[in-house]
């Protein structure tokens, strides 16, 4: 499908929240949308990735691995990335916070969906968290 060996995937849930109920109205999510696209294309360079569509405020990503270390190491690589996210996130406009969820890496295609309940649920862990963006599964 991409021309690699893949040897496992996980997946990345991005979220936009507004700092206050009444800013939800006010978040270009379209623009954001293309700003996250954009940025992870130039932050991810080890792995491939496939985003997914904005559902709401949120964006599903999956990132597969090429190598067998990239595995191992996922929960350091996959803090590497958010932590770039964040602060190139943090110097744009918008009047909101980024939440991550990340789950598992997994080996076969079929077990990629609890890779995202995983990631659902690591989310739905950071939703009252003011000191980090972020939940590792």
């Amino acid at each position: 499908m991409l021309g690699v060996e893949i040897t496992s995937g996980y997946i990345m849930l991005f979220s936009l929240q507004p700092k206050e109920k009444s800013e939800r109205s006010t978040i270009d999510k379209q623009a954001w949308y293309t700003w996250l696209k954009e940025t992870l294309k130039s932050v991810v360079k080890k792995q491939e990735l496939m985003i997914g569509p904005i559902t709401d405020t949120q964006v599903p990503v999956l990132f597969l691995c090429k190598k067998t270390i990239e595995k191992i190491h996922f929960r350091s690589y996959a803090q590497s990335i958010i932590e770039k996210i964040n602060s190139l996130f943090n110097r744009e406009p918008y009047h909101a916070d980024l939440r991550v969820g990340v789950g598992l890496p997994y080996n076969h295609a079929h077990e990629l969906n609890k890779s995202y309940h995983e990631a659902v649920l690591a989310f739905g862990n950071c939703q009252g968290l003011r000191i980090r963006s972020f939940y590792l599964a």
